[in-house]
């Protein structure tokens, strides 16, 4: 487990060793798997637009909206050794546009879903979250986070720092990537 907390890796001996023991497999995260994300967007008040669709790629995607306020909710899933969900790290971000310029981003901030009981989000990294652009062409928006991952009266055995990235268009395109 230290080599786990102090790199954030596991070697090929370590992983097998630790799914001997399942009770502890299901609380340490697989270095290995590949991030789930996605995401979804709703209108904002006095829009009427319908959401435009959300694409996936393999660690990212792009909400397709036009002109108006957007609500955006992008996520990773961390799964652990055997394959459960320790949590699922959330960014929300909040933004209007007029159809060439980004006029606002009002709401940036991350939340966790479903998370184990040895999770704890214990704020940001490099401050709060950033937005730069806004009333330009495009807003970029950086929401990264601290996860510890605890054994109750015992310690800490893991730090880990998802991250959400975010380029807001002033066409209402927003496109996004995520890493646990």
């Amino acid at each position: 487990m230290e080599h786990l907390r102090d790199t954030g890796t596991l070697t090929p001996e370590q992983k097998q060793t630790i799914l001997k023991y399942p009770k502890i497999a299901a609380m340490v995260p697989d270095p290995d798997a590949p991030a789930e994300v996605f995401g979804y967007s709703l209108p904002a008040g006095g829009n009427d637009q319908a959401a435009g669709p959300t694409t996936l790629e393999s660690a990212s995607g792009v909400h397709h909206n036009g002109r108006g306020c957007w609500i955006t909710h992008q996520g990773v899933r961390k799964p652990s050794t055997l394959g459960f969900t320790l949590y699922i790290y959330m960014a929300r971000v909040d933004y209007c546009v007029d159809g060439s310029r980004v006029t606002s981003v009002h709401q940036k901030y991350h939340y966790l879903q479903d998370p184990d009981v040895v999770v704890y989000l214990r704020g940001y990294t490099g401050g709060t979250p950033r937005d730069s652009g806004t009333g330009g062409w495009r807003s970029d928006v950086a929401i990264h986070g601290h996860i510890e991952l605890c054994a109750v009266k015992i310690a800490c055995y893991a730090s880990l720092y998802p991250r959400v990235d975010m380029v807001i268009y002033g066409s209402g395109r927003a496109e996004w990537s995520a890493v646990t």
